[in-house]
C-alpha cells in the first residue's frame, strides 16, 4: 500500500513539472510580447498542443498544432458572421468526429474547445473590443495560437521519449457515425444561435461543454454523459468560488496547473466526472476573469444549459440507434 502510494505521487510530481514546463514558457513569451489578455489565446493553444500529445501521439500533435493556429484566425472573422461561424464549427466537427473511428477524438476535440473561444469571445485588448478586422490583431492571434500549441506538441514527446502510453482503442463505424453527427449537429446550432443572440460574451462556455461531454459508443450512455455534465458543472462552480475568493494572482495559476495534472491523471478513470470535474476548473482557472462574480456565475449558467442539451442529443441519438437496428433485425428475421 505503501509503495503504491508513493509511486502515486511520484508520477503525480511528474506529470506537474511536464505540465509547468509544457504550459509556463509560452505563457510567459506571451506577457513579455504581447498584450497580457492575448495568454488566454496561447492558453488555448497549449490545451491542443498539450492534450493531443498525451493522448493522440506527437504526429496527431503537430498536425493538430498546426489546424488550431490556421484555423483561429479564420475564426475570429468568421464569429462576424452567425452563419460562417457555424459553418466553420461544423467542418472542424466533422473533422474531429472522423478521428473518433482511431479512438484520438479526446485530443482532437481541444481543437474545438480554441476555435469556440475565438468564434464568440476573442480577447479584447486594453478597454478595446476585439477588432476582428485588424491585421495586426489577427497576426497577434494567430503567433500566440502557434506559439501555445507547437511548444508542447513538440516538447512533450521529447520529454516522455521511453514512456509507452496506453493505445487509443478504436471505435466502430456506426459510433463513430453517432458521435459525428451528435458533436456536429449540436455544436453547429449552439454555434449559429450564440453567434446570433448572444456574442462577445462566455456563452463560449456553452459550446465547451457540448465538447467535454459529448462522448463515443459506450461513454455515450445517458448514466455516463449525466455524470460528466455533473462534473462539468462542480469544476465551474469551484474554480468560479477560488477565482472570486483569490482573485487574480499567481496562487490562481498554482491551482490551475493543479487541477490541469489531476485532468490528466485521470482522463481515463471510470469515474467520468472526475475528468470533466478537473479540466473543466483548469481552464476557468487558467483564463482568469475581470468581473469574476459576474462572469463566472454566467459561465456556470451556460454549463448547465450545455449539459441539458448534450444529454437530449445523446437520448435522441439513442433512441434513432435503436429504432435502425429493431427494423434492421426485423427485415432480416
Amino acid at each position: 500500500m505503501g509503495e503504491t502510494t508513493a509511486e502515486h505521487k511520484g508520477t503525480g510530481a511528474r506529470v506537474a513539472l511536464l505540465l509547468a514546463v509544457s504550459v509556463l514558457p509560452p505563457l510567459l513569451v506571451t506577457s513579455l510580447i504581447f498584450e497580457p489578455a492575448m495568454a488566454i489565446v496561447t492558453f488555448f493553444g497549449i490545451v491542443v498542443g498539450l492534450v493531443t500529445s498525451l493522448m493522440a501521439g506527437p504526429r496527431v500533435a503537430r498536425l493538430s498544432a498546426l489546424i488550431i493556429t490556421l484555423l483561429g484566425p479564420v475564426a475570429v472573422v468568421a464569429g462576424l458572421v452567425p452563419a460562417a461561424g457555424a459553418a466553420l464549427m461544423a467542418l472542424a466537427c466533422i473533422g474531429v468526429g472522423i478521428t473518433a473511428g482511431w479512438g484520438v477524438h479526446k485530443g482532437t476535440a481541444m481543437v474545438l474547445l480554441g476555435l469556440s473561444y475565438l468564434l464568440v469571445d476573442p480577447p479584447t485588448i486594453g478597454a478595446t473590443t476585439a477588432d476582428r478586422l485588424d491585421n495586426t490583431y489577427i497576426a497577434s492571434v494567430l503567433l500566440t495560437l502557434a506559439m501555445g500549441a507547437f511548444w508542447p506538441a513538440i516538447v512533450v514527446p521529447r520529454l516522455t521519449k521511453g514512456h509507452a502510453f496506453a493505445k487509443p482503442e478504436r471505435n466502430t463505424r456506426a459510433d463513430t457515425v453517432e458521435y459525428l453527427a451528435v458533436i456536429t449537429t449540436t455544436c453547429t446550432i449552439a454555434t449559429w444561435g450564440v453567434l446570433t443572440w448572444a456574442p462577445g460574451t462566455n456563452a463560449s462556455w456553452l459550446l465547451l461543454t457540448l465538447i467535454v461531454v459529448v462522448q463515443v459508443g459506450p461513454q455515450a450512455t445517458v448514466s455516463k454523459t449525466v455524470q460528466r455534465v455533473g462534473g462539468t458543472v462542480l469544476g465551474g462552480a469551484v474554480a468560479a468560488g477560488l477565482v472570486m475568493v483569490i482573485g487574480a494572482n499567481t496562487l490562481l495559476v498554482v491551482a490551475g496547473l493543479a487541477a490541469l495534472t489531476l485532468a490528466v491523471l485521470t482522463a481515463t478513470s471510470s469515474r467520468y466526472w472526475l475528468y470533466s470535474s478537473f479540466m473543466t476548473a483548469a481552464i476557468v482557472l487558467l483564463s482568469g476573469a475581470d468581473n469574476p462574480a459576474a462572469i463566472d456565475t454566467a459561465r456556470v449558467g451556460y454549463t448547465v444549459l450545455g449539459g441539458v442539451i448534450a444529454l437530449i442529443a445523446i437520448l435522441i441519438s439513442g433512441w434513432i440507434r435503436t429504432l435502425i437496428t429493431s427494423r434492421h433485425e426485423h427485415a432480416t428475421a
